[in-house]
């Protein structure tokens, strides 16, 4: 397991950053998802971010962790994946996108991997590079 995505795991909820016609765009996922250290998000096809992703899919994501007061930013590349298995597997390991999304069939559910990752905490004022 990777130190960022155990430490968005603690955090609980985390914030994903777009970009939206030049501009950032934010909110709140909750939705990680491990496999051979690579990490995986999801989203809708319907929603903006799948847009905002699909037309620049450098993406930054924030997360904090009140019970220690350090947080973390990953920035990454989002790369839609097609592999039924990571699809299915996210869906197993987080029954409330099963109840979201049905399958792993379904069209509207999307699964991004986090590429060209780097991650940083910051602990004490101070930045930590992390796999």
């Amino acid at each position: 397991m990777t130190r960022a995505y155990s430490f968005l795991k603690e955090c609980g909820i985390f914030y994903v950053i777009t970009v939206n016609e030049g501009r950032p765009a934010g909110r709140p996922f909750g939705a990680l998802y491990e496999k051979d250290d690579r990490i995986y998000i999801t989203t809708g096809r319907s929603k903006d971010v799948y847009c905002q992703l699909k037309a620049d899919p450098h993406v930054e994501i924030v997360g904090y962790n009140p019970m220690n007061g350090n947080w973390i930013r990953l920035d990454a590349v989002a790369a839609e994946c097609a592999d039924k298995a990571v699809r299915k597997d996210m869906l197993e390991a987080l029954p409330t996108l099963k109840k979201l999304y049905g399958s792993a069939g379904s069209t509207e559910y999307v699964v991004f991997e986090l590429t060209e990752r780097e991650a940083k905490i910051n602990s004490a004022g101070k930045f930590v590079k992390v796999d």
